[in-house]
């Protein structure tokens, strides 16, 4: 199953968060021509009357600070920012043979980047046009529309889904690339040359993970652990991803006919959990531990867990789930399903101790 983040990541380049989120020092941005020294900038380009600037924005001091600009500053760059996001539904429409992409720079120096396959600013400049951040404008050479990186992200899905790998794709504009993300990218290459496949020149292949050992299958899996009394424990664990969904859950793990589920009041037998990819189990008598992939104890059946993740509760999920892990669904270990985010190391199990006797001796 392929996970498309083109819009995610498009809504981040258009609302400008990488100014929000990490503004370099320095490269002021000064008034445009035409622009006032004491008002801000309206969407119309037109000067607002004399005011306190933190008051026309509550995150332009905030900004300011971390930036290590002016409060004048930062207004006018964050009136810049309301703005600059409209003309790039016009350049898509307009120029999608040429059009490559738009973002904001922060460092070295201030800057609203337009990309194109042909052509210079007088190109785009009818669209640009009549905005005070128009002078800030600066037009780059790129290989890829993004009309033809879209796509590109599309074709790249579809070829994963055709040898079942579990990836996560983004159309990354400011390199003029696709990003695919796949546990095992050799394994991924490999599958794709077995189906007679290939990947768009655009597309740049790389692991979810950076170090350490990448896993043997870009898919779940379903293990089975057998225990000293003959009957089996199930351990279903989700495709290698670096994404997870973020709602919390508590409750005890339990074990029903050999599905490790969490306790849940609206069902009868809770959640079935789909661990994490690295995960393992380890039995020792009537102790049953799930694992990390350090072989720390993360979970262990009796217990209290506080499990982040999300639930998967509807038929349509289910058949998305079970596509990215074979042996899903187990006859004995129905949905509802919980796929479990990273979880902590537990504590080891309490050690009683016998309190010691003090004698109390009088001087």
């Amino acid at each position: 199953m392929s996970v498309n983040l083109h819009n995610v990541l498009f809504l981040i380049v258009i609302l400008l968060l990488s100014a929000a989120c990490s503004p370099a020092t320095g490269g002021e941005v000064g008034l445009p021509a035409g622009g006032t020294q004491s008002g801000a900038v309206s969407q119309a380009g037109e000067s607002l009357p004399d005011q306190e600037p933190d008051l026309l924005n509550p995150d332009a001091a905030y900004f300011a600070e971390d930036a290590g600009i002016t409060l004048e500053e930062a207004n006018l760059r964050l009136a810049f920012q309301e703005t600059i996001g409209d003309i790039q539904p016009h350049l898509m429409s307009a120029l999608p043979e040429i059009y490559g992409g738009l973002w904001v720079e922060h460092e070295p120096a201030y800057r609203i980047v337009i990309a194109l396959t042909e052509g210079d600013k007088a190109t785009i400049q009818p669209y640009i046009e009549g905005n005070d951040w128009a002078p800030f404008v600066e037009v780059i050479t790129v290989r890829y529309t993004l009309e033809e990186l879209t796509r590109d992200q599309a074709a790249a899905g579809r070829a994963a889904d055709s040898v079942q790998a579990s990836v996560t794709t983004a159309v990354d504009v400011i390199n003029n690339r696709v990003e695919l993300k796949v546990g095992n990218p050799e394994l991924f290459q490999n599958d794709l040359a077995e189906a007679g496949l290939s990947l768009p020149s655009s597309v740049v292949v790389s692991a979810f993970q950076t170090g350490g050992e990448l896993p043997g299958r870009n898919q779940g899996v379903v293990l089975e652990f057998p225990t000293g009394d003959g009957r089996t424990i199930y351990l279903p664990k989700q495709a290698p991803s670096d994404m997870s969904m973020a709602a919390l859950m508590e409750g005890p793990l339990i074990e029903v006919n050999g599905c490790l589920r969490l306790s849940d009041d609206n069902y009868q037998n809770g959640f079935l959990v789909i661990w994490r990819n690295d995960a393992d189990l380890r039995i020792n008598g009537d102790s049953i531990e799930v694992l990390d992939g350090r072989g720390q104890p993360i979970a262990r059946v009796g217990q209290p867990l506080r499990a982040g993740g999300g639930a998967i509760e509807s038929p349509m999920a289910y058949a998305r789930l079970e596509e990215t892990i074979p042996g899903l669904p187990i006859a004995a270990c129905p949905g509802p399903y919980w796929l479990i985010a990273e979880l902590q190391p537990l504590s080891p199990p309490a050690v009683r101790k016998t309190p010691t006797k003090e004698i109390y001796q009088q001087p």
